[in-house]
């Protein structure tokens, strides 16, 4: 395993192996997949086939051990918090670098970079302004969005996205938690 695949949250949502290859798992089920698989480890995966470089785990671990296998979230685990409070947490985040790896979402379609220093820079899905064509390895990327670091990596939603010195907008700059207008009562 090269690196954990992780979400703006920070949420560990899979791998990249050392081929490149996305292993995606479920997000609840991060907090097993890091107890399991560290960088550098050897790992064998089972799950369904997705278009791209990768496919969605049912079953992942090291070879020499049991599997973590996919399960529905436990009713221990209480609700996740709300997207709202996740979304305050987040910090205003920049990162320049050559693409490393394109990252593809399950029906194919790019969702996402992984320049060398390993940050996953995500975009929005069907941002409409970011030429997918424009996304490949080794490209020189320059990113700006809202994201997290924490002991697993880094990452970020990328709002403002240059490739090869061309800046695209992929939304709207609306910061970790902006304010919503006001609602009048009818």
């Amino acid at each position: 395993m090269r690196l954990y695949l992780l979400n703006e949250f920070g949420d560990v949502e899979g791998v990249i192996a050392q081929d490149g290859t996305q292993v995606r798992f479920p997000p609840h089920l991060g907090p097993d997949l890091v107890r399991t698989l560290k960088p550098g480890d050897r790992f064998v995966a089972q799950g369904r086939g997705q278009s791209g470089r990768g496919f969605r785990a049912y079953a992942i671990g090291q070879y020499d051990a049991a599997p973590i296998v996919e399960a529905r979230p436990s009713v221990d685990a209480g609700p996740p918090k709300p997207s709202e409070a996740r979304a305050a947490a987040l910090t205003a985040m920049r990162v320049e670098g050559v693409v490393a790896n394109v990252l593809h979402a399950p029906l194919g379609e790019v969702d996402g970079v992984v320049p060398g220093d390993g940050t996953i820079v995500r975009l929005p899905p069907r941002n409409g302004i970011v030429d997918p064509a424009s996304l490949r390895v080794g490209s020189t990327l320059s990113a700006s969005g809202y994201g997290t670091k924490n002991a697993y990596g880094r990452s970020l939603r990328a709002e403002r996205v240059g490739i090869d010195g061309q800046t695209m907008v992929t939304r709207q700059p609306r910061g970790p938690a902006a304010p919503r207008p006001p609602t009048r009562p009818e």
